[in-house]
């Protein structure tokens, strides 16, 4: 599995603009467990809404989407 955070923004107006996406690093597996970790800082200026995404990944599949399997965090 990976995970990336999602961060829009929107303006006056509710217009929704995507501003970037980072993943987050797998740093230990315990049985069913994963734990992430990201070393990212969060200093840009503004309002900004943040979504986490868990997703399959795997080297037989060249893009996420090719798997109809993903996970809204929020």
């Amino acid at each position: 599995l990976g995970l990336e955070c999602v961060v829009v923004s929107s303006d006056t107006t509710g217009k929704i603009e995507f501003l970037e996406k980072y993943e987050f690093d797998l740093v230990k597996t315990e049985g069913s467990l994963l734990y992430f970790e990201t070393h990212k800082a969060l200093n840009d200026p503004g309002t900004h809404q943040y979504g986490l995404r868990v997703y399959a990944k795997n080297p037989d599949l060249p893009h996420r989407m090719d798997f109809a399997y993903m996970r809204w965090i929020g």
